[in-house]
């Protein structure tokens, strides 16, 4: 596909989006999601079914390409985002190429799924694929197994396996990644992970130097009783949190102590560390408003 664009000065500004179907609805809500707003940003929709012409797609004006109202244009350098299945991709690339032969355009999927540009760069510094500096709330990607960085981090936690490629493990990984972008996995800071388990970050963060403070529910609370049957629940026995292939115990046990902590009663004499994580466990707290209530109180940790 030609004239496919990365400028981020274009990608800072101003566009059109051409399709107004769900391609385009999606594309709209990941710039929702990552607060961009389309009022701001997005020029309009064009669409060639004339009877989407003067309706609005998330406050976004639909228009006929033939029939842009007075003032309105597609000038030399525009960027047209094509939100369309690669099935009519190449009719709409003629279209565009007809009636605009001046503009610039790129696939919505260029930008939203790393075959070209990671959409977590997107509005952001300019960072073509593999350099993937900044890290951002998402769902698990397999492509993720393919970067060098997160081949690293999950090769740390000894963890990487080119067969089986394990959401859990991607959470796990995820989280050290975005620790490590942040500037926090270092010696001498400090952690706080929510709701643990067995799981391996307590042991890699103290072999790494980090002080942290591994929590989870109390032994005794009934909701408790599944995870520790389950082998998802230390009891509060460091022995069963320490991971040895990662650490001896004596620097985890330097490293590392427990506190029986609920998750929706966060104690108020914990604070000033410097990253905290939970993985497969604000679905669990109870329902939605406590889930965001969690998300609200952890930051003052």
């Amino acid at each position: 596909m030609e004239k496919i664009v990365y400028d981020k000065d274009i990608f800072q500004g101003e566009f059109w989006i051409w399709g107004s179907k769900i391609h385009a609805e999606n594309f709209l809500n990941k710039l929702r999601f990552l607060h961009i707003e389309n009022s701001k940003h997005v020029l309009g929709i064009l669409d060639n079914d004339i009877s989407k012409s003067g309706k609005v797609l998330q406050g976004v004006n639909i228009y006929h390409p033939d029939k842009l109202p007075e003032g309105e244009f597609v000038g030399e350098g525009d960027l047209i985002v094509i939100c369309a299945s690669n099935k009519v991709l190449p009719d709409i690339v003629k279209a565009i190429n007809r009636k605009f032969p001046k503009a610039q355009y790129c696939h919505y999927e260029n930008i939203i799924y790393d075959h070209g540009r990671d959409f977590s760069n997107f509005f952001g510094d300019f960072m073509p694929y593999g350099d993937d500096r900044r890290v951002i709330s998402r769902c698990c990607r397999r492509d993720d197994w393919e970067r060098p960085d997160f081949v690293k981090y999950a090769r740390d936690l000894h963890k990487y396996d080119t067969n089986h490629h394990i959401r859990k493990t991607w959470e796990l990984t995820y989280i050290v990644e975005a620790i490590a972008k942040a500037g926090e996995l270092r010696a001498g800071k400090r952690g706080l992970g929510f709701a643990v388990g067995e799981e391996r970050l307590p042991s890699y963060f103290a072999s790494l130097g980090i002080d942290v403070l591994a929590s989870d529910l109390p032994v005794d609370d009934e909701r408790a009783l599944e995870w520790a049957s389950s082998g998802q629940h230390a009891g509060g026995r460091l022995d069963k949190l320490w991971r040895h292939d990662l650490c001896s115990f004596e620097l985890f046990k330097k490293h590392v102590r427990y506190r029986d902590i609920d998750m929706n009663h966060i104690p108020n004499d914990e604070h000033d560390y410097d990253f905290c994580w939970s993985t497969c466990a604000i679905e669990h707290v109870g329902n939605l408003a406590l889930s965001l209530d969690f998300v609200k109180n952890m930051l003052s940790v």
